[in-house]
């Protein structure tokens, strides 16, 4: 069994920077036409300089991957400039919620002006969507609250709820207007709390936000599943290093890129939908961010194949464990 889709869009990407750029980008390209890489370097990308310098890399590193580039949102963004240089959209990382510098204000509204002239400019709104942790039940979730009043103060912006992990993150988004949307992954589609922290504590699937209950991953599964065209891939490939993932202090992320499109064909495989898979990884995505479809197709197989304990330098999802899907020519050698 084989499936012929339209080669994916992925709205959600980590390409990291220095020596491992090369490798991570060149895996991606295997997999999709073109993504949206996030801004969270160090340093980030601010100003419209940093974004053509790290666009250039990226395109050395991987001239068949069609990066789209984004900044990281402060409240001296230049965004005409950063327009003119192709930027796509503006990530939002909520202060204490992720590992990420440089953001300025603890509250979205502090960068209403900023957004003001995104809605302007067309430039999307990517929001790192988390819910703090707190012992003795659960937080109110900020960031979810900032962005739905930010959709209604900014009708024209459009607003992405990045790695969703939560039933309510997903009826927020349902409910909200039509310039919502949000992303899903793979590991979050695949894997839950038990998964993470069962019997032991696999530290290759420690990422932000965590994994959450079978309760939760069943919501965001019917989502996925749904076809409402709101609902789309994004993969949050996060790699590190193999030293940054063992030991005291484990760093989140996932990389998942080596592995993530065979495991979204188990997950529609599973649920007796591959009709869908096409239009979750490769249609959804691109129609929200106004990009064109392309001509190049991918070639899934229903074939099993062993994930190797290091890709690119670093341990992969699935390391070790036997997939019954695989990419053709998708390059999963070490």
């Amino acid at each position: 069994m084989e499936l012929v889709i339209q080669k994916p869009f992925d709205a959600h990407l980590h390409l990291r920077q220095g020596d491992s750029l090369s490798g991570f980008a060149q895996r991606a390209a295997a997999f999709f036409e073109s993504a949206l890489v996030m801004p969270n370097t160090k340093p980030p990308i601010l100003t419209a300089a940093d974004l053509g310098r790290y666009r250039t890399l990226i395109r050395e590193a991987a001239p068949a991957l069609n990066a789209l580039m984004t900044f990281q949102l402060h409240t001296q963004a230049d965004i005409p400039a950063l327009k003119r240089a192709g930027a796509v959209a503006a990530k939002y990382f909520p202060v204490g919620l992720t590992n990420s510098t440089g953001t300025e204000a603890s509250t979205l509204s502090a960068y209403d002006s900023v957004l003001r002239q995104m809605e302007e400019n067309g430039i999307v709104l990517s929001i790192h969507c988390e819910a703090p942790l707190y012992s003795g039940g659960e937080a109110k979730h900020r960031v979810l609250d900032e962005a739905l009043e930010a959709s209604v103060r900014f009708p024209k912006l459009k607003i992405v709820l990045e790695h969703l992990s939560l039933e309510r993150e997903v009826e927020a988004v349902k409910s909200a207007g039509e310039n919502v949307a949000a992303t899903l992954t793979a590991h979050h589609l695949m894997f839950d709390a038990v998964d993470f922290i069962g019997s032991r504590l696999n530290p290759h699937l420690f990422c932000k936000p965590i994994l959450q209950s079978a309760y939760h991953r069943e919501a965001l599964r019917q989502a996925a599943l749904s076809g409402n065209p709101r609902f789309f891939f994004g993969s949050d490939s996060a790699p590190h290093p193999p030293e940054s993932k063992t030991g005291s202090a484990v760093s989140p992320g996932i990389y998942s890129m080596p592995v993530t499109i065979p495991l979204l064909a188990c997950f529609f495989d599973e649920s007796s939908q591959t009709d869908k898979l096409e239009s979750f990884v490769s249609v959804f995505g691109r129609r929200f961010y106004g990009l064109l479809e392309t001509t190049e197709k991918i070639i899934i197989e229903k074939k099993s194949w062993e994930v190797p304990e290091i890709i690119d330098g670093a341990v992969p999802l699935c390391a070790g464990t036997v997939l019954s899907w695989t990419v053709r020519d998708g390059g999963k050698n070490e």
